[in-house]
């Protein structure tokens, strides 16, 4: 799937870094759920994480409404309820 296409079918955003276990557990999460996601890892991303957390942290995750969740159990919770009827996951 193109990076464009995967981007217009996604609502969530990742920010996360390739070495970080918390970053591998959201990831493999929402592949796991077949939850549509798109990471990355950008200066913007990094400076709009700490305006928005108040620290530099990652995993953040960054939701087409504009919410933003950091607690890697949260991110599940959260996103459990928001795709478990439109994707038939539980």
């Amino acid at each position: 799937m193109s990076k464009s296409v995967q981007e217009a079918q996604s609502s969530i955003r990742l920010v996360a870094h390739d070495f970080s276990l918390y970053s591998g557990k959201a990831r493999a999460y929402f592949r796991f759920k077949k939850i549509p996601f798109i990471e990355s890892s950008t200066p913007q991303d990094r400076a709009m994480i700490k305006d928005r957390v108040g620290r530099r942290v990652i995993p953040v995750v960054f939701t087409a409404d504009g919410d933003c969740v950091q607690d890697t159990t949260g991110d599940h919770r959260l996103f459990r309820r928001a795709f478990s009827r439109a994707l038939g996951v539980s």
